[in-house]
């Protein structure tokens, strides 16, 4: 019983640790849909896991655009410590900023994709939507210069951490069902 119990607190603190890192790398387009030709045979579902969603973010965040969103945009003290400073910015987004933000959420389009299709869990993947479509919304204010760079990291940071609360809120309900189970 002790050993089953160890098992699932391991894997609890395993995916807790893969939703932590998934969404401190997040700030992604909405999902996208791709338009797929007819054909008469039926494709096999294919399982997308997290590490496949997390890779995207990573490949998205090592590029070029990735480079520049984070060093002039986005604070995330994991992709780019030295930037913190754009957490109080009071500077708008100029012209350039707002096609770079354009290009990275384009380029997100497919990673957030992949994360919804990581999820199992139908409570998470609506916790993921409404996640996704307040960070959109941020990302739209920025774009329009209705608010500042600082304004939107800090929206940021909000949206994230109730994101993570809610998360947190499930695995842990989750754990409690599977005690009841084991006990």
């Amino acid at each position: 019983m002790k050993r089953l119990r160890e098992m699932r607190q391991t894997n609890l603190r395993m995916k807790l640790g893969l939703l932590a890192i998934a969404f401190v790398l997040s700030g992604c387009q909405s999902s996208a849909t791709k338009q797929e030709t007819a054909t008469p045979v039926a494709k096999p579902a294919t399982v997308v896991t997290f590490a496949q969603a997390n890779r995207c973010l990573d490949d998205l965040n090592d590029s070029d655009v990735g480079k520049r969103v984070f060093s002039q945009i986005l604070y995330s003290p994991a992709i780019a410590r030295e930037y913190s400073y754009l957490e109080n910015s009071t500077q708008y987004l100029t012209d350039t900023q707002v096609e770079l933000l354009k290009e990275f959420r384009e380029k997100n389009k497919e990673c957030r994709a992949l994360r919804l299709q990581a999820f199992r869990e139908y409570e998470l993947k609506v916790q993921l939507t409404i996640f996704h479509n307040e960070i959109d919304q941020m990302f739209d204010e920025l774009q329009n210069k209705r608010i500042t760079i600082g304004q939107g990291n800090k929206q940021s940071n909000v949206i994230r951490a109730r994101y993570q609360a809610e998360v947190r809120k499930f695995f842990d309900r989750s754990k409690e069902v599977d005690e009841e189970r084991v006990g």
